[in-house]
């Protein structure tokens, strides 16, 4: 009889605890599906919300955060532009060339997007579309320092 208290008793308590990690499972998938619908419920970032996240260095959420932008209807030709600077980072050159085509599709003269073409069609030794390339980017090329892809991080 006391063996059957014992068994029944570690059976409850086995059966307690497995309760207790599925209500813990349940509780973290409520979290996680709270969260979603509150970033749903919050719309897009904003530019200057995304820009931070490259100066913390979490490029990884920059790109979600540009896409979720772009998903949102924002054909931004900046947005396009941070896209294509975050696919060259990530080692996404064909991407990139993509991003910044797109980015010259809705600002034609952003001298940033021509440059960035420009080094991508160097890395990949095509001189001939690098030069072309280059030769749009110069009169249009205002300097934007902080938003061009260096040579170096292409190397």
């Amino acid at each position: 009889m006391a063996d059957q208290r014992e068994t029944a008793r570690r059976v409850r308590r086995a059966w307690s605890a497995v309760l207790s990690g599925v209500l813990g499972v349940a509780l973290a998938l409520a979290g996680l599906a709270g969260a979603a619908a509150a970033a749903a419920e919050a719309g897009p970032p904003t530019l200057a919300e995304v820009q931070g996240l490259i100066e913390a260095g979490d490029y990884g959420a920059a790109r979600q955060a540009y896409q979720r932008l772009r998903e949102s209807g924002e054909r931004d030709w900046l947005v396009e532009f941070k896209l294509g600077v975050l696919a060259v980072e990530a080692g996404r050159p064909e991407e990139a060339e993509e991003y910044f085509r797109s980015s010259l599709a809705l600002n034609p003269d952003y001298g940033a997007s021509y440059y960035n073409l420009a080094l991508l069609a160097y890395r990949r030794n095509d001189p001939a579309a690098a030069l072309a390339y280059a030769e749009q980017a110069l009169p249009r090329y205002r300097g934007e320092g902080r938003e061009r892809v260096r040579y170096d991080a292409l190397a």
